[in-house]
């Protein structure tokens, strides 16, 4: 709502549905490193702790939002929205993955939920608590629709590794391609929707089509790039536009669906990259698509 009023963003047209981003840590910090994140743990400095949202802060959140996007008319009396719980943090480190889908079940006007992680292997499991939500969901009747997105940034296990522990260490290990397919697999018989692999790309980004054929099904995986745009010391250098027109085609020729997520002057990919002033050269690329 504030990037809408600011001009940010522009208001949605009366048919498109209103999309709430969340964030899954209640302080609008991440207990993990990624590149180009401006949540990252570290860039606050040592010591910092990321507070979980819990399933009775989600509700008053919610309540809220509603509040705003009505008085500014991005949300009618009876109207829908959907979620993408997006922002700062991750299931991997939110104990409250489960009970938060319920939350988001039992919010009738809430059609659909957009989880992401970046997988990390913590005792809160957070692909099998994402699923556990959706059998929930299942149980209880509910018409929330719930996806899952995987940001994999990298088909080559170190440079996925590096690129979460970008800012500072993060000692966890990465959930394996192999056990991500499984999930996904399980996930597309629960809720009938395929999963997401995300990748944010800049000049070091690794993508090999024939490692994602070996390690995914097409069947129940999409991909999505999302070209990264930054300029401050913490952030990488864009793909340049032929490689990532290149990659682009490469992944549309090997058969995956791909989605090519934008970011343009004023856009909200912008906003959470700090960026203000880099001329979107990667998105001038993407156009000739």
């Amino acid at each position: 709502v504030r990037d809408y009023l600011n001009g940010v963003l522009p208001k949605p047209h009366p048919d498109s549905p209103t999309t709430l981003l969340l964030p899954l840590q209640a302080n609008d910090r991440c207990a993990a490193n990624c590149k180009g994140c401006v949540f990252a743990r570290d860039i606050v400095g040592e010591g910092f702790l990321a507070l979980p949202t819990t399933p009775k802060t989600l509700q008053v959140i919610l309540d809220n939002a509603r509040v705003l996007m009505r008085k500014y008319g991005l949300l009618s009396a009876k109207g829908t929205f959907r979620v993408g719980a997006l922002l700062s943090g991750d299931p991997s480190f939110n104990q409250h993955t489960t009970e938060l889908i319920r939350v988001f079940g039992e919010n009738p006007d809430i059609t659909s939920v957009r989880l992401s992680t970046i997988a990390v292997k913590t005792k809160n499991n957070p692909l099998m608590a994402i699923l556990e939500g959706a059998r929930v969901i299942k149980s209880v009747e509910s018409n929330l629709n719930l996806r899952v997105q995987v940001s994999l940034h990298s088909t080559n296990p170190e440079k996925r590794q590096s690129h979460v522990s970008y800012h500072g260490s993060l000692t966890s290990k990465l959930i394996s391609m192999t056990e991500i397919n499984a999930a996904f697999k399980k996930m597309k018989k629960v809720t009938g929707f395929r999963s997401t692999l995300a990748f944010v790309t800049d000049t070091d980004t690794d993508i090999e089509t024939e490692v994602l054929l070996a390690h995914f099904d097409q069947g129940h995986t999409d991909i999505s790039l999302r070209p990264i745009i930054s300029t401050t010391k913490y952030t990488a250098t864009p793909m340049p536009p032929d490689k990532f027109i290149n990659l682009y085609r490469s992944l549309i020729e090997k058969g995956w669906e791909v989605r090519i997520i934008p970011s343009s002057e004023k856009g909200i990919e912008q906003a959470n990259t700090l960026t203000q002033d880099l001329p979107l050269v990667v998105g001038q690329g993407v156009l000739g698509l």
